[in-house]
């Protein structure tokens, strides 16, 4: 089996079509249990369907087929948070920007200070190309009206030093 580093950035990047058609959609889970084997089988099976995948294209098509819009822009928000806290946000101020909830962030920022599970995120955000389409991305989906004003602004000056660092 090949193994191919997802590119998240990638995953981001058309969110923005996501969002004008589905921004009040929610992700719904069955209320029926999963045993612990089940649930650590299930997961095993879903790292080797993006793994065994060759190319960008079939990637592509299998994220896209196999996630619901609503997915896509639950996900889309995740990255954007970990690159935020990674750039030094706080869970309040991205909560603010990205309209997530503070208990979700928490659990993100624990990951992102205490392990390397999101570095392949991090070091993305790093590249000129991937702190391009973060950029893009990050300002599709922040929800108009949902951040303060200084807030915005600090992010929007934030956004344009990112963006002389590219």
């Amino acid at each position: 089996m090949a193994k191919h580093p997802i590119n998240w950035m990638f995953f981001c990047y058309n969110i923005k079509h996501y969002l004008i058609d589905n921004v009040n959609v929610m992700v719904h889970i069955s209320k029926r249990k999963v045993s612990a084997k089940v649930l650590a089988e299930m997961k095993t099976q879903l790292v080797n369907i993006f793994f065994v995948q060759n190319s960008r294209k079939n990637f592509e098509s299998v994220l896209y087929n196999l996630l619901t819009p609503s997915e896509h822009i639950l996900l889309a928000k995740r990255v954007m948070a970990i690159g935020l806290l990674d750039l030094g946000y706080s869970t309040y101020q991205v909560s603010e920007l990205l309209c997530m909830s503070p208990t979700t962030l928490g659990k993100i920022q624990n990951k992102v200070e205490n392990t390397d599970s999101f570095s392949s995120i991090t070091k993305t955000l790093k590249t000129s190309r991937g702190r391009k389409i973060f950029i893009e991305n990050l300002v599709a989906l922040l929800t108009p009206g949902g951040a303060s004003k200084k807030l915005q602004q600090q992010l929007y000056t934030d956004i344009d030093k990112w963006k002389s660092g590219m």
